[in-house]
């Protein structure tokens, strides 16, 4: 009645749990890229916190769905996010609160009728030509000849650069 065995959650602490655990599990259940991008949302969420609403936190029974829209809406104007990008942090906060709602921290979702959306964009391939400069180009540093050496491998062989093992030399 007094609220006294009430814990209120607050969001930055939600993420942070999370990123925590996360963190954990790199290489067995997430890659390294996926933890953090999950940083990057916590630095921007903590910056929307500061910057549009002045607070360092905010609890989570708070959370609605105009909280999620003002959030997008700073990713695409302070932030100058394209809409994709700001989808998929949008996305990755949806992610949090879902475990929220399912350790019933909040009852109401305040994800409902929100609807996050990806828009297909068109991906623009180097000619052969491009790719034939690309190759004829001499730099007299080493590390940027590796460089040029890794991308054009890329290229022909469509790996990404975090797959071909290249990583630690450049």
């Amino acid at each position: 009645m007094l609220g006294n065995d009430v814990e209120f959650k607050n969001l930055m602490g939600m993420i942070k749990e999370h990123n925590t655990l996360m963190h954990d599990l790199i290489g067995k259940d997430y890659a390294l890229a996926t933890y953090k991008r999950f940083l990057t949302l916590e630095n921007l969420v903590k910056e929307f916190l500061q910057v549009k609403l002045s607070q360092n936190d905010f609890l989570i029974y708070n959370l609605s769905n105009k909280f999620l829209i003002d959030f997008e809406h700073h990713l695409k104007t302070y932030r100058k996010c394209n809409h994709n990008s700001a989808a998929k942090y949008v996305k990755n906060l949806k992610r949090i609160i879902n475990s929220a709602i399912s350790n019933q921290w909040i009852e109401d979702n305040p994800f409902m009728g929100h609807k996050i959306t990806i828009k297909a964009t068109q991906t623009i391939f180097l000619t052969e030509n491009e790719l034939a400069k690309i190759e004829n180009k001499v730099f007299d540093n080493e590390r940027l000849d590796a460089v040029k050496n890794v991308f054009l491998f890329q290229c022909y062989t469509g790996l990404a650069y975090v797959d071909n093992g290249y990583t630690q030399m450049i």
